[in-house]
């Protein structure tokens, strides 16, 4: 993970503390979904007093949750609500789902739609959007490079 955030002076006006939030909210992922202190600080770079005091901010906020049990943070839910938003403001079923159905049709394989992000394919399906398998389970994270996809069934 990329550490401190830099100073104002150095990439216009930005506010180091907002970086810095950034930046810890980022240090989780799929393998590490819930960091202490210590550790976040070491990510980042920080002194934990200062990663204690954004993580409570964050806390607060909804951003993050607290395991009750260890101690260590999560995400919270106000990051998944935020990212409703971006999804919904995609109406990519609309316009997606006649090319979807033709490119099918045209080559008898299951079809899904991912969009490119920073190097990542980003699964954009939704229920229904996978055709041509009788049953078909779609399992995805936004820093993989592929969406991983369960079939059991027949092609239609």
């Amino acid at each position: 993970m990329a550490g401190r955030a830099k100073q104002a002076g150095e990439e216009g006006t930005r506010l180091s503390s907002v970086a810095n939030a950034i930046l810890l909210m980022k240090a989780f992922s799929d393998e590490q979904s819930e960091l202490g202190i210590s550790a976040l600080a070491e990510r980042l770079g920080l002194a934990k007093s200062t990663v204690h005091r954004l993580a409570s901010t964050l806390l607060e906020a909804g951003m993050l949750e607290q395991n009750k049990e260890t101690g260590r943070y999560r995400l919270g839910l106000a990051v998944f609500e935020l990212g409703s938003l971006v999804r919904r403001r995609f109406d990519m079923s609309f316009e997606a789902k006649p090319w979807l159905m033709t490119l099918r049709e045209q080559t008898g394989e299951t079809v899904n739609l991912s969009i490119l992000d920073h190097g990542h394919a980003n699964d954009c399906s939704e229920e229904g959007w996978e055709f041509g398998m009788d049953r078909i389970t779609t399992l995805f994270t936004m820093k993989t490079l592929t969406s991983c996809t369960r079939w059991s069934g027949t092609s239609r």
